[in-house]
């Protein structure tokens, strides 16, 4: 099958076996059934997708890794570049991979632990503005945020600029004696955030 993706000035193709997309995707095996023009002609296109973003799937769909590949996004000083890793997580929820999004949570959280970084303004506003209200990477953001930041990031970062949705989830969190606690105790746990049962 060839996935176009990207919008048409820059748009790049890959090439994945119909069985492998549609084993993973419900997504894929809808789109590509019969009825469907894109499943008779063998061609899906994403115009609104980034081609660095699919290829980083397409990976993982023969790996089961996660790579970042190309430059990081320009948020992103450290070692994490956790805005390629939602957008990772939006593009598996667009496709209805829900196994992709799990694993794109293990890897957030494994990075997370291991560096005092946090995920910058645009990152929040891209997994607020792509994600509906409850959804398991907004869980994740905030714990992160109410796990590892501190009043400097209150007095210096916290603006207009950031959701007020996000804002109110750190809010309700920092004041959630008992989830603290769970916090302070048990750290970010992959299990808390699934995008559906995990079965792994």
């Amino acid at each position: 099958v060839r996935i176009t993706v990207g919008p048409p000035e820059e748009a790049k193709a890959f090439y994945v076996h119909k069985e492998v997309l549609s084993a993973q995707s419900p997504f894929f095996s809808a789109v590509l059934s019969k009825e469907w023009k894109e499943g008779a002609e063998r061609v899906v296109d994403l115009p609104h997708d980034q081609p660095r973003v699919f290829e980083a799937y397409s990976v993982w769909l023969y790996t089961g890794h996660l790579y970042v590949l190309g430059e990081k996004h320009p948020e992103n000083y450290g070692s994490i570049d956790y805005h390629h890793f939602i957008e990772l997580y939006i593009l598996g929820e667009k496709l209805l991979d829900r196994r992709f999004q799990n694993r794109v949570v293990d890897v957030i959280v494994a990075a997370s632990i291991e560096s005092p970084e946090v995920p910058g303004l645009i990152t929040v506003n891209r997994a607020y503005e792509a994600t509906p209200k409850g959804s398991p990477i907004r869980r994740l953001l905030c714990d992160i945020y109410v796990n590892g930041a501190t009043m400097h990031w209150f007095r210096g970062y916290v603006s207009d600029a950031y959701p007020s949705a996000f804002l109110y989830d750190v809010a309700v969190l920092l004041l959630d004696t008992k989830h603290q606690a769970k916090l302070a105790a048990e750290g970010l746990v992959p299990a808390w955030y699934p995008s559906s049962p995990r079965r792994e």
